[in-house]
């Protein structure tokens, strides 16, 4: 099975790459400038943006009453802001820090999943001490976007082209699925049932309509 993403619109900079989408917002994150957008779904209008003190942003994660951004550097920091100002309130130094940086990331329920691709796991992690919770093991190199699907968790690999299925509680894999047409690097899901990718070479923003059909 594979999917085939239809760009949407542009990105708000260079080289968008976290994704996490809300009910009718998308908040993305850019990797050239390390700064966090805010745009509509509908239009991709700019809404708000900050700055962050993260190098090689990837990751975004919306939970908690705050926003989350992945350091993709060593060692690897996931930094927590307010989403009204911007401000940074805390950042957290995850496990095994200088075993390469921390790409995608996801809220979910009290947890956050974070990527990372030199340890070839995905991890969901304390949101206060970082504490790894659950570990699960990855296939390939250069795993990216997630997102938590009721009881899966979905992880796509930019070197692949691919996304893989989890299940959430036993890790177990449930399924692999071919992306045509684009380098996937971010990705999320929104509530109207498409699935969202960044591209970051091109700048675009594309979707597909999930489950794949």
């Amino acid at each position: 099975m594979t999917i085939r993403p239809i760009t949407v619109f542009k990105g708000p900079h260079k080289r968008p790459n976290g994704l996490v989408a809300e009910a009718d917002s998308l908040w993305i994150c850019d990797i050239d400038n390390s700064r966090v957008y805010k745009l509509r779904l509908d239009t991709g209008a700019v809404l708000t943006s900050f700055s962050t003190p993260a190098e090689k942003v990837s990751g975004i994660a919306v939970g908690g009453g705050a926003v989350w951004v992945s350091h993709n550097s060593m060692p690897a920091f996931v930094f927590k802001f307010d989403p009204n100002t911007g401000q940074c309130t805390k950042f957290l130094t995850l496990v095994d820090g200088d075993a390469g940086g921390a790409h995608g990331l996801e809220w979910d329920d009290d947890s956050l999943w974070v990527s990372r691709p030199g340890l070839r796991a995905l991890h969901r992690i304390d949101p206060d001490t970082a504490e790894i919770r659950q570990t699960i093991s990855f296939p390939g190199l250069r795993l990216h976007g997630i997102f938590v699907d009721g009881d899966r968790v979905v992880c796509n690999d930019t070197g692949l082209s691919a996304v893989f299925v989890y299940d959430k509680r036993t890790g177990a894999l449930l399924d692999q699925i071919g992306v045509e047409g684009i380098e996937p690097h971010g990705m999320t899901r929104s509530d109207d049932g498409r699935i969202w990718f960044s591209n970051d070479h091109p700048n675009e923003i594309s979707a597909a309509p999930w489950p794949p059909r």
